[in-house]
């Protein structure tokens, strides 16, 4: 894609959306001059990669909806002529013929070879992939994330989830010493704490490891967004670029897009359910 240096203008946020797929939840409180690049915000719900779904199923997975709403919209835009870049989370570097990641069991070659078929836009895999498979002339897709971030997420993640069920077992078998005697010696053993801690210091404990791993998390998914935003910036196309992003990425990015005076437009999915988002809500309501 040809590259223009200090002459480089956006066009204005153009990107119109379908109310059948797609409802706009937010945007950006930069003043749009012409001169400022507009990003589109995707929030996407999904699986995890290493969950195949290449084999028919007789319920359809309940992200399916969700993804199929994002490859309509986005093709809608490509098809039109009016998107010509996507990011994409979930890997790095340019998706290509040399991209060898698999998503759900779908790797680019076999997207590929499918890209035609009639129900194309019903595969279950990586929504930004499907679309470069299907249009690999219109559309420049390329990786924003960082997978070390990524994996330090996971961990911390992990490790909340573990001081979460400590805590909620501790807390509703602390009456009853038969039951509570197996969680507080798991706590006690998994957590190095001193033989004899009461339920009170346990919890604190607990309460205070939990703050660490959403700290951790928290830090590894803003080094996450500065990464998209990173890669956002080296785009050189006048049109709009969209990032297909999960939702708990959505606000922390808005901040970033808005510091570095870009334009910004947040759209959801009518398919949408925000399950991680709301797990991060529940988890910080038990550091309050």
């Amino acid at each position: 894609m040809e590259k223009r240096a200090l002459s480089f203008v956006f066009v204005a946020s153009v990107l119109s959306f379908n109310p059948q797929l797609m409802k706009k939840i937010g945007a950006c409180a930069t003043v749009s001059d012409g001169k400022a690049q507009t990003v589109y915000l995707v929030k996407q719900w999904h699986l995890p990669p290493s969950i195949t779904a290449k084999l028919k199923r007789i319920e359809p997975f309940p992200q399916e909806k969700n993804q199929t709403q994002i490859y309509g919209q986005l093709a809608e835009w490509i098809k039109a002529s009016s998107l010509d870049t996507a990011i994409a989370e979930g890997c790095e570097g340019e998706i290509d013929d040399n991209f060898k990641p698999a998503f759900q069991g779908w790797s680019y070659a076999d997207l590929k070879q499918h890209a035609h078929d009639p129900d194309f836009n019903k595969i279950l895999s990586h929504v930004v992939v499907k679309l470069k498979a299907r249009y690999p002339s219109e559309l420049h897709a390329a990786c924003g994330d960082k997978l070390s971030e990524i994996k330090n997420a996971e961990l911390a993640l992990s490790d909340a989830r573990a001081d979460v069920g400590y805590l909620s077992r501790i807390e509703e078998h602390k009456n009853d010493p038969v039951k509570l005697k197996p969680y507080l010696d798991g706590a006690i053993e998994a957590y190095h704490l001193k033989a004899g801690t009461t339920v009170r210091d346990a919890e604190d404990s607990l309460v205070i490891d939990l703050r660490k791993s959403l700290k951790s998390f928290e830090d590894s998914t803003h080094e996450r967004d500065l990464s998209f935003v990173q890669k956002i910036t080296a785009i050189h196309s006048a049109k709009p670029t969209v990032l297909v992003v999960g939702g708990l990425h959505a606000t922390d990015l808005k901040t970033i897009l808005e510091s570095q005076k870009m334009n910004c437009e947040i759209l959801e999915p009518l398919a949408y359910q925000n399950d991680e988002e709301a797990l991060n809500q529940k988890l910080k309501a038990l550091i309050r």
